[in-house]
Formats: C-alpha cells, sequence, structure tokens
C-alpha cells in the first residue's frame, strides 16, 4: 500500500465487532494505516494488543450499548453462532444463527450512530447461494438458500437495506488458515476418501486474504473510490473434491483411502466468481486453493 493510500484512513475510527481471527488480523493492517482501532467481542483479553479491545455480547441489547458511547467512520462485522451448522439438532442450530445474526445484528444498528459511519462491511457467506448444478454464481444470483445458515444469514443481509451505499456485504466462501486443515488431517491418517458419491465443486479463501479484502475496500471509499453494495469474497480457483484430494495426495505423497467413499455435503455445489473484487484492483496472496495448500504441506 502507497503512503498515500495509508493516510486516507489516518485517524478514522474503526469499530471491529466480532473480533475474532479475521478481525485480530485486520486490526493489525489497520493499525499500520494509522486509524483509530477498536476490536468488540465477548472476551476482550482475546483482542489483539495493538488496539482497543472493549467486551461485547451481541445477544445482549444492554452490552451493545457500549456502542452508544463513541461515534465511527467505519465498522466491519464478523459474528459467529458458537454452533456449527452440521450438528443434528436443526431447531438449536436455527435458534442460534437467529439470536446471533439477525437479533445481533438489530441491536448494533439500533445502537450505532449510522450518520457518522461512511460504510459498514457486513461479512456474510456463500451459503446464502443454494445452487447445485455446478454453474457460476456473481452478486447478481438468485440467493435461495435451503440451509438455516444460509437463511439467517440472508435475513441479516436485508436489514443493511436501510444503509443504501453505506452497507456492504461481503459473502466469503470457505475459509481456512495456517495449521492444521480438515483435509490434510484426514489424508494423514488414511481416511481421505478418492471418490465421492457425487462429486461437487468446492470454493474457499484464505483467512489473510478476508483481512486484506476488508482493508482493500475500507481504503477503497476512504480514497472515495465507488463500491458496490455486495462482494463475494473466494479466490480464483472453485474446484471439484476429486480434483482437490488428488492434488493433495501428490503433493504429500500420500495415499488416498480407496476404500470409502466420501459424501458429498448439503452444501450443494457452485463455481464462486471473485470477478467484482478483482475488477476493482484486488489482488489475493492465496490466489488458488494450490498456493493456499502447498503452503500448509510445507508447514
Amino acid at each position: 500500500m502507497s503512503t498515500l493510500s495509508q493516510s486516507k484512513l489516518q485517524n478514522k475510527k474503526v469499530a471491529l465487532i466480532g473480533c475474532g481471527d479475521i478481525g485480530n488480523r485486520l486490526a493489525v493492517l489497520l493499525q499500520k494505516h494509522g486509524a483509530e482501532v477498536t476490536g468488540f467481542r465477548r472476551n476482550p483479553e482475546k483482542v489483539v494488543a495493538v488496539i482497543n479491545a472493549e467486551a461485547l455480547d451481541v445477544t445482549d441489547a444492554g452490552s451493545v450499548s457500549v456502542l452508544t458511547q463513541q461515534d465511527f467512520d467505519y465498522v466491519v462485522i464478523s459474528l459467529t453462532p458458537g454452533i456449527s451448522a452440521k450438528v443434528k439438532d436443526q431447531a438449536a442450530v436455527a435458534a442460534a444463527y437467529q439470536k446471533t445474526y439477525v437479533d445481533g445484528l438489530k441491536n448494533i444498528l439500533a445502537a450505532l450512530n449510522l450518520k457518522s459511519i461512511n460504510k459498514l462491511i457486513w461479512l456474510s457467506s456463500t451459503s446464502v447461494y443454494a445452487q447445485d448444478d455446478n454453474s457460476w454464481v456473481d452478486e447478481l444470483s438468485n440467493t435461495e438458500p435451503s440451509r438455516t445458515s444460509g437463511q439467517s444469514l440472508l435475513a441479516a443481509e436485508q436489514l443493511l437495506a436501510p444503509l443504501a451505499d453505506k452497507g456492504i456485504v461481503l459473502r466469503l466462501a470457505g475459509i481456512y488458515r495456517e495449521g492444521s486443515h480438515r483435509l490434510l488431517t484426514q489424508l494423514r491418517n488414511g481416511k481421505l476418501a478418492a471418490n465421492v458419491d457425487t462429486d461437487y465443486y468446492t470454493n474457499r479463501i484464505h483467512v489473510q486474504d478476508c483481512a486484506r479484502m476488508i482493508e482493500f475496500l475500507l481504503l477503497k471509499d476512504a480514497q472515495a473510490s465507488p463500491l458496490k453494495r455486495v462482494y463475494i469474497g473466494c479466490d480464483n480457483s472453485p474446484v471439484l473434491y476429486t480434483e482437490l484430494v488428488a492434488y493433495l495426495a501428490q503433493q504429500t505423497g500420500l495415499p488416498l483411502n480407496t476404500e470409502q467413499l466420501a459424501k458429498k455435503p448439503a452444501v450443494g455445489s457452485k463455481r464462486c466468481s471473485n470477478a467484482a473484487i478483482t475488477d476493482a484492483g484486488f489482488e489475493f496472496l492465496f490466489p488458488t486453493y494450490q498456493s493456499g495448500f502447498d503452503k500448509l504441506i510445507q508447514a
């Protein structure tokens, strides 16, 4: 980033609400720009030390009132419901997702001084797309999620409509990071199936590119560059399950399990396009699954 770009966020007040892994990485990036960053989360001791930290539980309207104590130029909201969408008790999943994503966002919007905000970025998910025909999807594709997680996230997205151009939705694909990865662990244990009952496309993005993408959007706005209201956050390379696991086996020299058959997850099969964000000028650290997984394999 240029010095000119850095100066555009100098002294801007940024709230990171739900300051987990993405938020902490983003905080480090924004701190280098001279922004005044505050991280809000249930356990503020887990907020990276380079920024201010405040306790906040988005499901508690009283707790969220801490947001009324100051105005912000930018707000980034990244929430997690504390329950996996894969658990069998789907009623519990629905309740947790509603409470965190929908009710939590309502609490946040009610507490913020929206007039002071230049942009509010809501981190959503490509789970709002239910396409299951291997088709390409972009920001204009139909959003008719069949799963609880996607339905709650889409309902939350719709709460931003009154913000008009102030509200930006970033729909992130499957996030991965340094350290262990489920597929590599299965491969190492001899349990990664070579074949699947129905082959399907997977889409992903490295967590550091998630943080860099948000930084990029904030800088673009600070430079008075026009932004779209929705972006898909994924790398350049949607890949079929069978192609991905074959690549991992080839790169590690470890054998795939040919006796077991993997089961296609209930997430559909689609290829997510990142054309909108790349056309805007964003460049990935990990543009493909190969570049990302090679780093994990080396580690």
